[in-house]
Formats: C-alpha cells, structure tokens, sequence
C-alpha cells in the first residue's frame, strides 16, 4: 500500500488571482508562493460556487453546491447535518486541525435586521414553531462559536470535533481587530499590544481610502503572524509522527480593512499601482448601483469607514486600496515562507524522498473583491505541488470541469477501502493505492494518463482562491488526485 499523504491547505480571504507576482502583477512579488508555481503547473480558469464568503467556504467543506448544502448568504452558519470532507479524512485516520479564520457561522453579535411581516386584518400569525417554512435549530448554541460574545468569556472552548476538525485554533473577523484564540493570547501575552487595536490609535497617513488604518499593533502581535507562529508549532509536533494529518491554515487578510502592519504598510506605493481599467474607459456607462454609489459617497465622504460597506471610491483611493492588498499580501507570502521552511526542519518536506514520512500537500485558497460582489467575484486561484506526474513550470489554460457542474473543487478524499460513494459532489481525490492512483488530463488535443512512480513523495502544495484561477502542480505526490480539464481554444 503506497503511503499516504499529508495535507496542509492555506486559505486566503479576498484575494485576486492575479494579485501575486507569478500571475502577472506588475508590482507585487511574492517569491514563497511563486516558488510553489514555479514547481508545478499553473490552471488559469478556475471558478467558485458562490462569490459570498460564507456560502463558498461551506461548499469547499461540503463539496456540494449552495443549493444543496444551505448557506445561501452571510448570516446562515453550516448546518452539522451535513458531512465534510474534514470528517470523512478523520474517519479515514487523519489527524486535523484548522489554525485561522472558518467562517462556518456568523461571526458579528448584530441583531436581526428583518422586520417581521404586519398581519393584514382578520388573519392571525401562525405560531412560533409553524412560522417558517422549514424547522432549524440554526439559532442554538452550537452555532455561536465564532460570535464575539462566545469569546467574551475566556474559559469557553469550542467543543471538538469541530466541521470533523480535532483542533482548531480560532481567528475571526478581519485586520488589526481580529477575535477568537488570537485576541485571547495577545490580551494575555502582550496587553500593551492588544490596547492598540483600534482605529484611533492608528498612526498619522495620508490615505483617503475608506478602512485605510495604519495600525500600531506590531508585526508580531498580527494575526497573519500569529497564524504562521502556531502553524509552525503543530508542524513541529509532527516531527517523528507517522500518522497522516489534514491542517487547514486559514488567513484572515488581504480582507479589508487595510492594515498591513509595520513595514508592510508603505512596502508598496499608490503610484506604483495600476488604475482600474473602469477609470480610464471613456465610453463605460457605469451601472445604476454604481451612479448611486458615487451620489451616496459625494453627500457622504466618511461612508464606509466603519464598516463594509459598498462605497465609490476615486482612482488614487483606488490605488491605495491596491497598495495596502499588496501589503497584506507579501506578510502573507512571508509566513507561506516560514511554513514551508517549519515543515521541512520537522522532516516533512520532499527533500528526502527515502525517508518513511507522511507527504503533506500544501494549498492556498482566497476569494476576491474587495467590497462589493461582481463578475469577477465569480472566478478564483487555485495552485498545488505534486510530484513526478506533471512537467514542472507548466502552464495550462482551460477550464476545470467537474462532474454534475460542480464549479467548486475542494481537496476531499474518499476513505481507502470504500465502496460507497459519499454525497460531496465533483470529482473525489482518493487516498492512493499502489499502482492504482492516476492523473487524468482531457483535452481537445491530448489525452494523458500516468501511474505514480511509487517512490516516498513528501508535501505537495496548493495554492487556492474561492473567488479564474491558477492551478499549480508541484512536484510531490499528487497520485491521489483525479482531475479532468478542458482545454480553452
């Protein structure tokens, strides 16, 4: 039986597929995730289940489509109904644990904006427990564990398993005032720290961009940081362990608001950003939401400062948007950096082959748009290494199809040994078997088909967007994997 693989997968939130250097920016560098590229190769279609942030992560766990699993919008948290791939890798005998942000439930204390419906004349209201058309428990207690008020007291645990996760290391919300186990250590570890984190105690700038703050908080106190320092900790932990994980490593940023920390602030330049293509085109006759923005922020210019609001901004708030999302970024590809290097001093890197190690496949995942939802919401970023199936460096454009449609593919894989197939949706990637496992690459023009060559291949690498993508294949192994992909004319 071929040894199977260990995976990390990391999750950006709100990131471009162009928005790293081995996918085009003219600025941006980010070597630690182009070297995960540069290994492997590079999908450049790639297109999510929904371009709401609740909805698509439910459909990464799930494997299903909004329609089937629930969560239709933000505000709906993932029913435990349903099963995840998380919990079929647990079942599997895979140790898992998430360090960051999840995402699965409502993460705000704010009430219930919808008004309930007035009752006409002679008609009564239907009692409570006949009011909707269909009974959830949604609102129990098992779904506050990302809220605010859950972490108010410093003694609540999240009970686990979590989604299937046996550990999860919370971060939630966004920026400087991130929540959960992350403002739990910073409170207890540096309270100097933790009193910095707000937005006026930020240092002076001249950005006009809405949710533009310099914070004060140090680099290390960051969430972004914090992440990195605790994922390198689990990594360690494995060292020797010859038990296959899943370890899901969740960044909160580049979400707004901006606030790249330290040197990351002004790490790039406004100038030096391109200006939105909508800014230049003079025959664009901007859609009706968008006039109304403009009205809105010109009767208003504080709109949008303190919340994440919809707003019009100027071509230069434009380019200040972009240059702090780039910031943001490169702290994001620094801690990728110190990752990789964490997993190969514990050993679990593909450097030594012969070793009798677990393979870990690493990924990164992000949604885009920063705040509004459009078109480009729609597509997402996508890259992974594996080993001796693919040509290194290779690029491919077309389109990843699934099966029944299912537009977004998340990394689950099916128990070894099972004859029954699970409920997820799209093509499974399935723990390896000697001999067994191939790659399948369809196009117009060709159609390949390799067997694994069988060797200890150690941590692959995916890097992954939920908002078209860049599918990237490195050289670890990727013998569990079952793809097919369409190539574009």
């Amino acid at each position: 039986m071929t040894e199977r693989p260990s995976y990390i997968l990391f999750i950006t939130d709100q990131q471009r597929y162009d928005n790293l250097g081995c996918n085009g920016h003219p600025v941006l560098r980010t070597p630690n995730i182009d070297a995960i590229a540069d290994a492997g190769v590079n999908y450049e279609r790639f297109y999510v289940a929904s371009p709401v942030c609740v909805p698509n992560r439910a459909s990464l766990m799930t494997c299903r489509m909004p329609s089937s699993h629930g969560v239709r919008s933000l505000g709906i948290p993932l029913s435990h109904d349903n099963v995840t791939f998380v919990e079929l890798m647990r079942a599997a005998g895979y140790d898992t644990a998430l360090i960051g942000k999840s995402h699965l439930q409502n993460v705000t204390d704010w009430p219930d904006k919808l008004d309930p419906p007035v009752q006409r004349e002679g008609f009564e209201a239907p009692p409570d427990h006949l009011s909707v058309a269909v009974r959830s428990d949604l609102d129990n207690e098992t779904y506050q564990y990302e809220r605010e008020a859950f972490y108010s007291d410093e003694t609540a645990e999240v009970p686990l398993p979590f989604y299937g996760f046996d550990d999860y290391t919370a971060v939630t919300r966004h920026g400087f005032n991130t929540g959960g186990n992350h403002a739990r250590h910073v409170r207890a570890s540096a309270p100097g720290a933790f009193a910095l984190r707000s937005r006026e105690n930020q240092f002076p700038h001249d950005y006009s961009c809405p949710q533009a703050i310099r914070t004060k908080v140090p680099e290390e106190h960051y969430s972004t940081s914090y992440i990195a320092d605790r994922t390198c900790e689990f990594l360690e932990t494995r060292r020797g362990n010859p038990k296959p994980f899943f370890l899901m490593v969740s960044f909160p940023d580049p979400h707004h608001p901006f606030t790249p920390p330290g040197r990351y602030w002004d790490m790039y330049q406004p100038h030096d950003m391109p200006v939105p293509d909508a800014y230049n085109a003079p025959d664009w006759d901007a859609p009706a939401y968008v006039k109304i923005a403009e009205r809105n922020r010109a009767e208003d210019p504080s709109l949008g400062q303190k919340s994440g609001y919809s707003v019009a901004v100027s071509a230069r708030e434009a380019q200040e948007a972009r240059a702090l999302t780039c910031g943001m970024i490169a702290m994001i590809d620094d801690a990728v950096g110190r990752i990789r290097a964490a997993a190969t001093e514990a050993g679990l890197n593909d450097s030594a082959p012969s070793r009798s190690i677990p393979r870990t496949m690493e990924t990164i995942s992000a949604s885009t748009v920063c705040c509004s939802r459009g078109p480009s919401s729609m597509t997402a970023l996508l890259m992974c290494r594996s080993s001796g199936l693919i040509r290194r460096g290779q690029a491919v454009c077309g389109h990843l199809i699934w099966r029944r449609h299912m537009i977004l593919v998340p990394p689950y894989l099916n128990m070894p040994g099972s004859r029954r197939r699970s409920a997820c949706r799209g093509s499974p990637w399935r723990l390896p078997a000697a001999g067994r496992a191939t790659l399948r690459i369809s196009s117009t023009r060709r159609s390949a088909r390799r067997k694994p060559s069988g060797c200890a291949r150690v941590f692959t690498a995916l890097f992954m967007t939920v908002g078209a993508c860049r599918f990237i294949w490195d050289r670890a192994a990727m013998s569990c994997l079952t793809l097919k992909t369409t190539r574009a004319k």
